[in-house]
């Protein structure tokens, strides 16, 4: 969401237009697709943003690089890893199952159908971005 202006920006790789597309729609009118930029074009909105959403991955980083507070969702991989987000209003939703991590980059193929990623739940998700926005007033 931008500083003060509200709404969405929903993040992707090139090839994944359609599918922001589609998670945008699902948020409603306030949210718009920007799948395929550039590293530099998406650190520039990032920078703008008061919470990032993700999963753990590279954007996650580099959110944290940029002082965006983070939700950060983990599922295969574990923050005992040691590969968690550092800010200090960051947070982790990880299902936290005996199987996890499964792998050191969750790559492997998941013998109990992604459970650690749907035992984490939209309403977790929006309580704890909520929490965060709360602090930041």
């Amino acid at each position: 969401m931008d500083r003060g202006l509200g709404g969405a920006l929903v993040f992707g790789g090139g090839e994944e237009m359609d599918l922001a597309e589609e998670v945008a729609r699902g948020i409603g009118s306030n949210a718009l697709p920007v799948a395929g930029l550039s590293l530099r074009e998406m650190m520039g909105l990032m920078a703008r943003c008061g919470l990032f959403i993700t999963n753990d991955s590279g954007p996650m980083h580099l959110a944290t690089a940029l002082s965006v507070p983070v939700v950060a969702i983990f599922g295969p991989t574990h923050p005992v890893l040691g590969f968690w987000p550092l800010g200090k209003r960051d947070r982790v939703l990880t299902a936290d199952l005996e199987c996890s991590p499964c792998s050191l980059h969750g790559s492997r193929r998941c013998p109990r159908e992604w459970i650690c990623l749907r035992e984490v739940t939209v309403d977790q998700v929006v309580q704890t971005a909520e929490q965060i926005m709360g602090e930041r007033s």
